[in-house]
């Protein structure tokens, strides 16, 4: 017996879309003017690094954070009793962070939307999800737009590698991450602080994040597990994270909770609880050594 109707999980799709593509879709909207970088401090964490340190942090991390604009082509196939629904393309735009040789790492969850994360209850449903990303500009924070591609993907981190291919201004230089510069890993309870981006209706304004690592993963590989804001749910993957000292410890990525499936709506009518369907996601920040791995094993 079908436990969920196919009109209530095609709703959860499409909202699920504008959820997950974390700075969301592009806004006709003026850009807001403001003078001032945002400190964003949970009440539950009070954070023991001043100010002062953490805006430092900010501006000196703020370079290589780039947004990555691209055009997402969806089709769903609901099955035979409802067929398929009439192809969409829509504008996106995703945070992610420059590093070596004009590769801009992002969330593989955000640039694929909701595909990879409901391909399983898709599946079966009797239903289908195509998104295909392209058209990539990256977008840097003087405003300079260059052209880009996408250069590998890794579902296993949740990581996606955007290669730059425009040409550049002779004037203009970029300011890669520093991949080398690295601290002691975070242990459970320790503060770390995540460094990103506002979207473009706040001008991409820089903007960090202070939370604590909630637990250590070890195996299949190291993760540390972050706690899951509605504050950093969207707007701080991609991100570079740092510790106490400020020195780099990893970036931040998505993964799904194995028992998401018990987030969906039952019984005929139920209706899709989407903050449920985004609190089954986990926030981890996989380690700096992961990510060079990645990072090389994308150049090849």
């Amino acid at each position: 017996m079908m436990t969920i109707t196919r009109n209530a999980l095609a709703a959860t799709l499409v909202l699920a879309i504008g959820s997950l593509s974390g700075t969301g879709m592009a806004a006709d909207t003026d850009k807001l003017s403001t003078d001032t970088h945002a400190v964003i401090i949970p009440a539950a964490t009070s954070p023991s690094a001043p100010r002062s340190f953490m805006q430092s942090l900010m501006d000196r991390t703020a370079p290589s954070i780039v947004t990555v604009s691209f055009t997402i082509r969806m089709k769903m196939n609901f099955g035979a009793e409802m067929g398929g629904g009439e192809p969409q393309e829509m504008h996106h735009e995703i945070n992610g962070v420059l590093v070596q040789d004009g590769i801009v790492v992002v969330s593989l969850t955000q640039l694929n939307g909701p595909a990879g994360m409901f391909a399983g209850m898709m599946a079966g449903q009797g239903m289908q999800m195509e998104i295909v990303p392209s058209e990539f500009l990256v977008v840097f924070p003087d405003g300079t737009e260059l052209s880009a591609e996408l250069k590998a993907k890794d579902s296993d981190l949740d990581l996606a590698f955007i290669q730059l291919t425009g040409p550049r201004r002779e004037d203009f230089t970029v300011s890669p991450l520093d991949l080398s510069v690295t601290g002691a890993e975070p242990e459970a309870g320790d503060e770390v602080i995540l460094v990103n981006r506002f979207s473009r209706e706040l001008n991409y304004e820089p903007i960090c994040f202070t939370t604590r690592v909630s637990g250590v993963i070890r195996n299949p590989r190291t993760l540390l597990a972050i706690m899951n804001t509605s504050d950093a749910f969207g707007s701080f993957t991609a991100s570079p994270a740092f510790n106490a000292e400020g020195k780099l410890v990893g970036i931040v990525t998505f993964r799904p909770s194995p028992d998401n499936g018990s987030v969906l709506p039952t019984g005929r009518g139920a209706q899709p609880n989407m903050n449920a369907m985004m609190n089954a996601i986990r926030l981890f920040i996989l380690p700096v050594a992961d990510l060079v791995r990645a990072v090389e094993k994308a150049k090849s």
